[in-house]
């Protein structure tokens, strides 16, 4: 049977990009955790891989207020903090809106 090579092994020393990583399945998010820390299983497998990937993850909710409603994992909150970036909405920036792209 072939080896799947997956995202993660793909990545390596690299970086991976988890858009919206709130609407992750939660079997995904054990995988997601451990690979944060440099190591995953492939599906169906025991051996432990090690991979070099930086992971970059984008949301438009507050994954601490999440947490503490347990609806996003807690061990993917501290990785997913490591370095935060907090932008407010377009809406509330229009100065940011280019004027080539205004309908008025």
């Amino acid at each position: 049977m072939a080896c799947k090579v997956g995202r993660f092994e793909t990545a390596d020393r690299g970086t991976l990009f988890l858009d919206e990583i709130e609407t992750y399945r939660s079997n995904c998010k054990p995988t997601t955790a451990r690979a944060s820390e440099g190591e995953f299983e492939r599906l169906g497998s025991t051996q432990t891989q090690r991979v070099n990937v930086r992971l970059v993850a984008a949301t438009n909710r507050d994954l601490a207020d999440m947490v503490s409603k347990k609806q996003f994992r807690s061990d993917l909150l501290l990785p997913a903090q490591r370095v935060s970036y907090r932008r407010a909405p377009l809406r509330d920036r229009l100065q940011d809106i280019h004027s080539s792209w205004s309908t008025s």
